[in-house]
C-alpha cells in the first residue's frame, strides 16, 4: 500500500496495526470493531456486527476504485 492510502486510511479513523502493516482497525462509539486486510489488490472488511458493511464499502469506494465481490467464502492465511 502506498503513502497516500495510508494516509486515507488514517483520515477515515482507522489505525494500523504495528505487527501487521496489511491490518487496519476502527472501533465506533459502541466498542464495535472494523477490520480491513489488505493484500496486493484484495481488501477484506469484516466487523464484530453485521450493520453497516456496506456503509464502509460506499465510503471507501468514494476514495478507491472497488469492486465487491460479495460474501468471502475461503480465505487462506496471510
Amino acid at each position: 500500500m502506498v503513502l497516500e492510502d495510508r494516509f486515507i486510511l488514517s483520515l477515515a479513523g482507522f489505525y494500523e496495526e504495528q505487527k501487521r502493516s496489511n491490518m487496519y482497525t476502527k472501533f465506533d462509539e459502541n466498542g464495535r470493531v472494523v477490520l480491513i486486510s489488505l493484500y496486493v489488490d484484495d481488501l477484506i472488511i469484516t466487523r464484530n456486527s453485521k450493520n453497516n458493511i456496506s456503509g464502509i464499502k460506499k465510503q471507501m469506494s468514494l476514495v478507491f476504485e472497488m469492486k465487491d465481490l460479495s460474501e468471502l467464502h475461503y480465505c487462506l492465511g496471510l
